[in-house]
């Protein structure tokens, strides 16, 4: 099972490669970058980002979702 903490280090391991704040890639996705700045609710909730964002950030990357999933699996 993914856990709230893999997903968003994956994200930001993703950013990286591309030595891009995740806020910047996000930009490229034309994703609004609070979208991925916020990961906690103001009710304290774990944030997880939305598929089409993952999807948008993953295409703007250029990486493919198996290519991701295998990030995925590095993340502790």
């Amino acid at each position: 099972m993914i856990t709230h903490s893999q997903m968003w280090k994956a994200l930001d391991w993703v950013a990286d490669q591309y030595a891009l704040p995740i806020e910047t890639l996000a930009e490229k996705a034309c994703i609004d970058p609070i979208r991925v700045t916020t990961r906690v609710t103001t009710e304290g909730r774990a944030r997880w980002p939305t598929c089409k964002d993952v999807a948008a950030l993953l295409q703007a990357a250029q990486i493919t979702p198996l290519e991701f999933y295998k990030i995925l699996e590095r993340q502790e």
